[in-house]
C-alpha cells in the first residue's frame, strides 16, 4: 500500500480561504498522516503504525452523513448517543430501549427501522425520530429531547420538560456534550479536499460534505 506521509514536527496554524485549520501542538512529534490508495487520510505514530482512534470516532461517519440527511447538527446526534449508550451498540436499557440511540421496539418499528441492532439503521431510525421531536417542538431543543427520552405526549402534558430525574437528567447532560463537541471536544480531525489535499479542524461540523476524514487526535 502506497502511503503518502506528511510529518507534523511543530505548531502550525493556518487559515485559507473557508478552510480552518487547528494549531498542532509539540505533543504531535512524531506523528505522520498519509493517505491509501482509496484517498483516506490517516495518522500514525512513527514507531507504531496505528490509527489514533476511540469507541466514539468509529460511527462518525454514519453520523454525519444520517445528521445531514435529516438537516440535523452531527454533533447533536454524537451527544444523544453519548448520553444514550455510551457508543454501545449492544446497549438495552431495563425498559427495553435498544442500541445506539436507545430506540424502543415499538418506535424503531414505526420508524421503519430495519435492524435496530444494526449501527446504521439503528442511527437512522434515532436521526429520524430526533428531527420529527425537533419539528414537533418548533426546533426547541430542551423540550426535543425531553420528547426524545419521555415522550411527546408527557412534555404536551406538563408544558414543558417532565418532573421526572430520568428525563430531566438526560436533557442537561445531552446539551453538556453538545456543547462540548461544538468547541473541539479536544479532538482533531483530518480530512481532504477534492484534489486529496489534506486539512485539519478543532471543529467536527466545519468537515465539508462529502469528503474523507479521520479523527487524528
Amino acid at each position: 500500500m502506497m502511503k503518502k506521509n506528511l510529518f507534523i514536527p511543530h505548531l502550525i496554524t493556518l487559515v485559507t480561504g473557508c478552510w480552518l485549520l487547528v494549531t498542532i501542538s509539540d505533543a504531535w512529534a512524531g506523528i505522520y498522516v498519509y493517505a491509501d490508495e482509496k484517498g483516506q487520510v490517516y495518522a500514525t505514530y512513527q514507531e507504531k503504525g496505528l490509527a489514533i482512534e476511540t469507541k466514539e470516532d468509529n460511527f462518525d461517519l454514519f453520523i454525519k452523513k444520517l445528521a445531514e440527511k435529516r438537516n440535523l447538527d452531527p454533533l447533536l446526534v454524537k451527544a444523544v448517543i453519548k448520553v444514550e449508550s455510551d457508543f454501545e451498540v449492544e446497549a438495552l436499557s431495563r425498559k427495553g430501549a435498544q442500541g445506539l440511540m436507545q430506540l424502543m421496539p415499538q418506535t424503531a418499528a414505526h420508524l421503519g427501522v430495519k435492524d435496530v441492532w444494526d449501527p446504521h439503521h439503528n442511527i437512522e431510525g434515532g436521526v429520524k425520530y430526533l428531527r420529527k421531536m425537533l419539528n414537533k417542538f418548533n426546533n426547541n431543543l430542551s423540550l426535543a429531547l425531553a420528547a426524545y427520552n419521555a415522550g411527546p405526549n408527557k412534555v404536551k402534558r406538563y408544558g414543558g420538560i417532565p418532573p421526572y430525574p430520568e428525563t430531566q437528567r438526560f436533557v442537561r447532560e445531552v446539551i453538556k456534550y453538545y456543547e462540548y463537541y461544538k468547541v473541539g471536544g479536544y479532538a482533531i480531525y483530518v480530512y481532504t479536499d477534492k484534489n486529496g489535499n489534506p486539512y485539519f479542524t478543532d471543529n467536527f461540523s466545519n468537515i465539508p460534505k462529502g469528503v474523507l476524514y479521520k479523527r487524528v487526535y
